[in-house]
């Protein structure tokens, strides 16, 4: 599989209390194309999570994102495949398993 192409983007905002940089990922193949604006945690966060398949959240080291690879992935929006991706955290409970997503819901996800 080709890596994504990572660029640093001079944004900044709070998601769920905890700051976070922008990044757009993208991935173009022959067998995916995805264009994805990543909000990765600054700091990493001291929570559980499951693995997949039924994972919870994503770390930024399980995109190929630079730097520590245990901050969090709290939200990315774009385009994968041709449809419109949007999944930001609301809620992290530190220490436990347990989040809170807005639009949750099963859809093509790039094998990033």
């Amino acid at each position: 599989a080709s890596k994504p192409m990572i660029k640093l983007l001079n944004q900044q905002k709070t998601i769920a209390g905890y700051e976070c940089i922008a990044y757009q990922v993208s991935i173009n193949t022959k067998s995916e194309k995805a264009s994805l604006l990543c909000w990765v945690t600054k700091d990493t966060v001291a929570v559980k999570h499951a693995n997949m398949p039924f994972f919870s959240i994503f770390s930024a080291g399980s995109i190929g994102i630079p730097g520590n690879p245990k901050r969090l992935v709290l939200a990315f929006e774009g385009i994968s495949e041709g449809t419109p991706v949007q999944l930001i955290v609301e809620s992290i409970t530190p220490h436990v398993e347990k989040m809170g997503w807005n639009n949750y819901k099963i859809m093509n996800m790039p094998s990033i």
